[in-house]
Formats: structure tokens, C-alpha cells, sequence
């Protein structure tokens, strides 16, 4: 860590406020998907819907982020890093507070809340847009790492506000405190710059990029294209172990309460990778394609021995390795994107996020299936071959991205 706190302060621009504003954005922006999912309980109650009714909400939300992030990259590519990250924050908080003051019916909650998808979309592209301008090639994997860490602190502060805000005041309190955190995160991000065409560090010398003048400066390459489709089956598999994770292991005989906290760990491991990992992927010598080959494999390993009949201390720990490798990459798949695309990095992440937002709609649906057709067992060996099949379409990119 000593070599980034070298250049927290590099050229008069704090490389900590970059790197803080645009995680505490695409955390605000997060938020709304986390409150959904842990108000279960009080929307039920309240307005009477059901957990599945619930899930669908989130489902059409995860749908229409894959679908907008595209699209939205190209925007970003045209409004700069700064204003796609304030259009994305002050979007969710505002359709969050509009169903915490409005909803009283299922498509009140859900037709708003899918715009959060867009608001995500525009400031994940933003971020990326955001690193490659004001950062150097040295700084952005860890970048890139903090900021994907910063989902799980939406998922913390969502579950603060169930005994801080939802007990005492509602849900609907809840849901209108998103303007205050947006209003703060915004203050962050006023500071920002980062319009289209402002330098670049690269290392000692400073590279100017001029604004797009054809179609073709914002087109992103073919492999960036396969590795999105195959991040997608990882974020997939991925995300239906998080959200299947407790159920499926009290199948196995555990606790309640035990297999939440192999949850919890799990999800610790997650994060540690994704900060570690983005460290690692600023060496000189980092392939991080090819660490997201590695990690897709071990998590794929992990899926496989959760279908075994193994002791339940191994059990827990396949669960911590599935989540810990097998979700920790996601920054590592961004860092290779906008590396691979240095004249269209935003419209890059879209693409990338587009393989992510789709396979975190889809996958917990075909887990859910599995599991109730089938069984757990046929469900975890769908997730290690899911897994598999990720590791194999990015290692067959590999040769195509490079360290500029």
C-alpha cells in the first residue's frame, strides 16, 4: 500500500478523492437494490406483496441495467466521467424517494425502480471514464478493486437501516434517506472534473485525448465483447450462490444461523479479493485476464465439491472459496476492458457491465429452477460448469489484451 499512498496527492489531484467519490457514487446508486431486498419483510407487510413479487422487481431492475449499460457508456464517452456519475447518483436517489413517497401497488415500486438500472449503468461507466482520465496505467487496477468493493458496503448499509430507520419510522423514511446520502455523495463528485478530452498521466508523460469525432472511436474491440459474455456466466453462477448460499446449505443439514455466517464470510472473502487483487493487477508484470481465468476455476472447484457429500467444515469452506474466488474478479474484468479500450474506456465498461448486470438478472432464476426441479446438487454442478465455461472464453481472449 506504501506505493499508493505515494500518490494520493499527485499533480494537485488527491488520487483518494477520485478513487473515495466515485465508489461512495456507484454505492449510493447501489443502495436502492440492497434496501429492496432487505425490506422484504416490511413491503410485505405494508403493501402486501410477496418474496417472489419482491425478487421479480429486482429482476426487471438487474434487466434493464444490463440492457442501459451499454448505451450508456457511449453517453458517458460524451458528457465525460463527471456529469455521468451526478446524473447516475441523483437518478437513484430520486426514483428511490419517488416509490418512498408514491408506491402503494407493485407496479408503483417496480416500473421506478427499474430505472436504477440506468442510474448504475451511467455511473459504473462514469468510474471507468473517470480512472482512465485522471489516473495513471499503475493506479487503476487497485481502483478498480476499491470501487467493486464498495457494492458490499450498499448491501452493509442496507441492512443498518432495517433497526436504524425501518423499525422505528417505516420503510417508506427508509427509502427517502437515499436523497440525504445522494446529496452527500454529491458534494464528493462536484470536485471531480474529468470532462472528455482532459489529460491522461501516463507514468511522466501526459497523453491528450481529443473528443470522439466518428463512431468508430467509441467501438469497442471483439474480445472485450467475448469477455463480457463470458463474465457474464461468472457473475451468473455467482450471484445465485450469494442469494442461494443459506437455504442450501441448512439443505445440507446446517444451522440457520450457521450458514449465515459462512454468508458473511463468504462475503468477506469477496471483498478481501477484489481490493487485493486490484493491487496486485497495478505490478508491471499483471495479466489480469489471466487472474480472472484463475479465480473462474477455483470457484468452479469450489461449486463442484458443494455438489459432493464432504464434512460440513468442508462445506463452509467451499462456500468461502466459491464466493471469496469466484465473485472476487469483477474489478480485475473492468480493469482488462478499459485497458483494452483506451479511446472508449466508458463505452468498454458498458459492455462489461452489460455481461454482469445479465447474468445477476438470469442466474439466480436458473438456480432457483434447478434446485427445485433437481435438486442443491444438480444446482452446484450447473455453478461449477458455469464457472468453467467463464474461465474457458477468458482464457481463450487472453492474447488480445495487452499491458499498454
Amino acid at each position: 500500500m506504501s506505493d499508493f499512498a505515494a500518490t494520493l496527492r499527485r499533480g494537485g489531484k488527491p488520487v483518494f478523492r477520485i478513487v473515495a467519490s466515485t465508489s461512495a457514487a456507484l454505492a449510493a446508486a447501489m443502495l436502492p437494490v440492497f434496501l429492496l431486498g432487505a425490506l422484504t419483510g416490511e413491503l410485505s407487510q405494508d403493501l402486501g406483496f410477496s418474496e417472489a413479487e419482491v425478487g421479480a422487481a429486482m429482476t426487471i431492475l438487474f434487466i434493464v441495467a444490463g440492457t442501459a449499460a451499454t448505451p450508456a457508456g457511449r453517453l458517458t464517452e460524451r458528457i465525460g466521467a463527471a456529469w455521468s456519475l451526478r446524473i447516475g447518483v441523483a437518478l437513484a436517489a430520486a426514483v428511490t424517494a419517488l416509490v418512498g413517497a408514491w408506491a402503494t401497488n407493485w407496479w408503483q415500486l417496480a416500473i421506478p425502480l427499474a430505472t436504477v438500472g440506468v442510474a448504475i449503468g451511467l455511473v459504473d461507466t462514469g468510474a471507468a471514464r473517470a480512472y482512465s482520465d485522471q489516473l495513471t496505467a499503475a493506479e487503476q487496477g487497485r481502483a478498480f478493486g476499491l470501487k467493486e468493493a464498495s457494492v458490499p458496503t450498499a448491501s452493509l448499509l442496507a441492512g443498518l437501516a432495517v433497526p436504524a430507520m425501518a423499525a422505528p419510522h417505516g420503510w417508506r423514511w427508509t427509502f427517502l434517506t437515499t436523497v440525504a446520502i445522494a446529496a452527500l455523495v454529491l458534494v464528493s463528485l462536484w470536485r471531480l472534473g474529468g470532462r472528455r478530452g482532459e489529460p491522461r498521466s501516463a507514468g511522466r508523460e501526459v497523453e491528450r485525448r481529443e473528443p470522439p469525432s466518428d463512431a468508430k472511436t467509441t467501438s469497442v474491440t471483439g474480445p472485450t465483447i467475448w469477455l463480457a459474455a463470458g463474465v457474464g456466466l461468472g457473475a451468473g453462477a455467482a450471484t445465485a450462490a450469494a442469494a442461494f448460499m443459506v437455504p442450501a446449505l441448512s439443505d445440507r443439514g446446517m444451522t440457520t444461523s450457521g450458514a449465515g455466517f459462512a454468508l458473511s464470510a463468504a462475503s468477506m472473502a469477496s471483498i478481501a479479493v477484489r481490493v487485493v487483487s486490484g493491487l496486485w493487477a497495478d505490478r508491471p508484470s499483471a495479466r489480469p485476464v489471466g487472474a480472472v481465468v484463475v479465480l473462474c476455476l477455483i470457484g468452479s472447484a469450489a461449486a463442484a465439491v458443494l455438489a459432493l457429500p464432504v464434512a460440513p467444515l468442508a462445506v463452509v469452506g467451499a462456500a468461502v472459496v466459491l464466493l471469496g474466488a469466484g465473485w472476487g474478479w469483477t474489478g480485475l474484468a473492468f480493469l482488462t476492458a478499459v485497458r483494452a479500450n483506451p479511446g472508449a474506456p466508458a463505452a468498454a465498461a458498458g459492455v462489461v457491465l452489460t455481461g454482469l448486470a445479465l447474468g445477476g438478472a438470469l442466474g439466480p432464476i436458473a438456480f432457483g429452477v434447478l434446485a427445485a426441479r433437481l435438486s442443491y446438487t444438480g444446482a452446484w454442478i450447473a455453478t461449477a460448469i458455469a464457472l468453467g465455461v467463464a474461465a474457458v472464453t477468458a482464457f481463450a481472449t487472453r492474447g488480445a489484451f495487452r499491458r499498454p
